[in-house]
């Protein structure tokens, strides 16, 4: 493809995939909002915005947002490449090469390509839905049910350990995550995080409840790490975790007493 057709391509995607969704990154810290997005080969697309916390590691990159949405969607092996606002930085390229086990080319500094053989195919207007096909629910075991359900979409090679979660927004949609790991680790992300990751890229800044299930472990509780950050983010919101008896409802504030608030970096 010619520079002048690969920038206009840009540049119109752009409009499209990235640039609305600036709005909804988390960047209190940085104030430098990143927005990427997987594009896949019929043209469906999936955002993932920056996402910040006040323990500056457990940042949530805007690639690694788009990748595990897309991996839980289940369309990991449907992504043509993917696009940022920003140059990809080399240790991006280096884990998404990593993930998908191949080389990638950057024909531009904003852009990676799986594969370069084929055209580049045009956007549809509007992203994949995140939102679980259900009807309201009436009772927190239906939700820990659709956790369940999750745990079939995690991607786990290292840990075989399936972590399923769904997300209740204030205004009733469910959206739904799954621990998505890498060969580094800490490029992969929980269940939890994921699932967040989704909801603030769509736009949903509160949510009533959150529902985690570990299949193979129940009674599970979320790690340190996914601790953090919903104290930080949702802290209103209460969890309900998946036992061998009823669900066991935890408000999420309590999750992690005397939490880093990062008022001082602010």
């Amino acid at each position: 493809m010619k520079i002048s057709h690969l920038e206009a391509w840009l540049t119109e995607t752009s409009h499209t995939c990235l640039l609305p969704y600036q709005q909804h990154a988390y960047v209190p810290y940085s104030k430098t909002p990143v927005v990427a997005a997987a594009i896949m080969h019929d043209g469906s697309w999936i955002p993932g915005v920056r996402i910040e916390n006040a323990a500056f590691p457990v940042l949530i990159p805007a690639f690694l947002n788009a990748l595990t949405t897309a991996v839980t969607q289940g369309y990991r092996d449907h992504i043509r490449l993917f696009i940022l606002t920003r140059p990809f930085w080399p240790e991006e390229r280096t884990a998404l090469e990593s993930f998908f086990a191949r080389n990638m080319e950057q024909p531009h500094p904003h852009m990676l390509l799986l594969r370069s053989d084929a055209p580049l195919p045009t956007v549809k207007p509007q992203p994949v839905s995140p939102y679980l096909t259900v009807s309201t629910l009436q009772h927190p075991a239906e939700g820990i049910q659709h956790a369940r359900e999750m745990t079939r979409n995690a991607w786990i090679p290292e840990s075989h350990f399936p972590v399923g979660c769904v997300l209740e927004t204030s205004d009733g949609k469910l959206i739904g995550g799954a621990n998505v790991e890498h060969r580094d680790w800490t490029r992969g992300l929980c269940a939890e995080r994921n699932a967040l990751g989704t909801a603030l890229t769509y736009g949903h800044r509160e949510l009533r409840c959150i529902y985690l299930s570990c299949t193979r472990f129940p009674g599970c509780t979320p790690c340190g790490a996914c601790r953090q950050v919903l104290v930080e983010l949702v802290p209103d919101a209460t969890l309900y975790l998946d036992t061998d008896t009823a669900p066991r409802q935890t408000p999420v504030q309590t999750l992690l007493p005397a939490f880093f608030s990062g008022k001082a970096l602010k």
